[in-house]
């Protein structure tokens, strides 16, 4: 008998963590469903380039054109899972506009860029009023290996 309520507790406990999750999985991509552009971008790099030294890349809203090149970059996740990300130079000319597929998976996005082969990128999200929070790995430094600490932050665009 007491292993039967044990049992009993246990895939109820089961039951709540699952539904826990998909609510939390069903409340970001609700809350994530928009239009951001970029606010800040940190990337550590452990042994840039294939080299012996680690290096830092860091923009925020005030000096991101400078740093980066460009205007703050503008990503449109749609409620179908379907993205965009536009890439305007600082003459206001869109030159680039990677599309794909987005998801969420537990506390994370996972994005498929499919514009020129299929990239996929995985972050872990938080969205804290019209401010979203990611972070993970990447390749920043294009060197072969996925070992760059990556964290970003985007603004909700608001509609007039």
């Amino acid at each position: 008998m007491k292993a039967t309520i044990t049992l009993l507790i246990a895939v109820v406990t089961m039951i709540a963590a699952c539904k826990d999750s998909n609510e939390n999985s069903s409340s970001l991509k609700d809350n994530l469903t928009g239009d951001w552009i970029s606010h800040s971008l940190k990337v550590e790099m452990s042994s840039a380039g294939n080299s012996d030294r680690d290096s830092v890349f860091e923009a925020n809203a005030s000096n991101w054109a400078d740093v980066i090149g460009i205007k703050p970059i503008i990503t449109h996740f749609r409620p179908d899972g379907t993205y965009n990300s536009e890439h305007y130079s600082k003459k206001d000319s869109l030159f680039y506009n990677p599309y794909g597929k987005w998801q969420i998976a537990g506390d994370s996005l996972i994005m498929n860029d499919t514009t020129g082969g299929n990239i996929r990128y995985a972050y872990r999200t938080e969205v804290k009023n019209d401010t979203a929070y990611f972070w993970g790995l990447e390749d920043f430094d294009q060197d072969g290996k996925v070992d760059d600490k990556y964290y970003g932050t985007q603004v909700r665009i608001k509609k007039n």
